[in-house]
């Protein structure tokens, strides 16, 4: 039934993913990440679904003198650093073949167990997911942090895209995507997820 659950899914997908690559002049224009708005169309398709509120598009167009991007998943470990939980990347390599620039979407759809598969559309389409990081449990409150606003791309730095919070407890305080950068606001969490994003001039290793 997964199986079929996620072939179902990686179509929705990228018949989205189609649909960014061809429409967000916006973010073309720009070496920034922004956030994808949804059609009419792709959101009642995301919602057929049942996916509207666990998954996330952005558009991306880097410099020109980058090469490769990278999709890091992250949880947050006991002493407040992040480990790492599942990455992909895509490169165009130095001869930028078959694409003279770095331009195209990112998504992401969040699982039941927790466990995150991503897409990556640039000249291609590449498919990942988190390795299983056994969260089948059940909590009373989560919230989600995805990128709001537009951010300018910087060769070598990671742009957090979307914060994942899950807890036990009776609250929880809002947090954005930039609290990334700042792990101890988390420490009373029970489970803790980061998506960034970064680009570079370096080749795939």
């Amino acid at each position: 039934m997964k199986k079929i659950r996620m072939s179902m899914l990686a179509a929705c997908m990228a018949a989205v993913l189609t649909g960014c690559v061809q429409t967000d002049i916006h973010a073309l224009q720009k070496e920034q990440v922004v956030p994808y708005e949804l059609s009419e169309r792709e959101t009642q398709l995301l919602g057929a679904f049942g996916m509207e509120d666990n998954s996330q598009i952005v558009s991306f167009c880097a410099p020109e003198t980058a090469i490769t991007v990278t999709a890091r998943i992250y949880k947050l470990k006991e002493d407040l650093t992040w480990e790492t939980i599942g990455d992909g990347s895509m490169s165009i390599g130095k001869e930028k073949e078959p694409a003279e620039q770095i331009s195209g979407s990112f998504t992401m759809q969040i699982q039941d167990d927790r466990s995150i598969d991503f897409y990556i559309n640039m000249a291609g389409q590449g498919t990942f997911s988190t390795k299983d990081i056994g969260e089948n449990q059940e909590y009373t409150i989560e919230g989600k942090a995805f990128l709001k606003e537009a951010q300018k791309i910087e060769l070598g730095k990671e742009i957090p895209v979307s914060v994942l919070v899950y807890d036990n407890g009776n609250s929880m305080r809002s947090y954005t995507t930039e609290d990334y950068f700042e792990p101890e606001k988390f420490k009373d969490m029970d489970l803790v997820q980061a998506v960034t994003l970064e680009f570079s001039d370096q080749e795939i290793h």
